[in-house]
């Protein structure tokens, strides 16, 4: 569990520097070890991360589908939005709001809820989607973390 930290730490550094590539290998290989151990409050983490990357990618269906699975997390959990996290946070989600639209952008958010609750693992689609897994979509870097 404390390797999945340092990781996702790692993560939220590189992120901060803009290197976005090493942020994303970062997260990819926390995001391996909290899946393993169960740590549902670092993959929110990890989500949130990755939806900030993903943002300033342009892909903006994808950064609605992981806030919302970050956001079901801590909903399940009680786990609230640090503080510190916030401005990061409420900066993606407005892009990508008023990029979609505020209809297509509920509509998205909405479908995602509705699909979560007909599952009996809220991960399941996630982890079964080998692009939305690593977020990012780069297949050798896919590779990489689930050796």
């Amino acid at each position: 569990q404390g390797m999945a930290f340092s990781y996702i730490h790692q993560g939220h550094t590189a992120k901060a520097q803009g290197a976005f590539q090493r942020a994303t290998e970062y997260y990819c290989k926390g995001l391996t070890l909290c899946r393993e151990v169960g740590t549902k409050e670092a993959i929110a983490e990890v989500f949130e991360g990755l939806a900030e990357i993903v943002c300033t990618q342009g892909d903006l269906e994808r950064v609605v589908l992981l806030l919302a699975a970050a956001a079901t997390l801590r909903d399940t959990m009680g786990s609230p939005l640090a503080p510190i996290d916030r401005p990061g946070y409420e900066q993606t989600l407005s892009t990508a709001r008023a990029a979609l639209g505020p209809e297509k952008f509920a509509f998205k958010r909405r479908s995602y809820y509705r699909k979560k609750c007909e599952q009996s693992n809220p991960l399941s689609k996630i982890y079964s989607n080998r692009r939305s897994n690593m977020a990012y979509g780069v297949a050798s870097k896919q590779r990489r973390c689930e050796q």
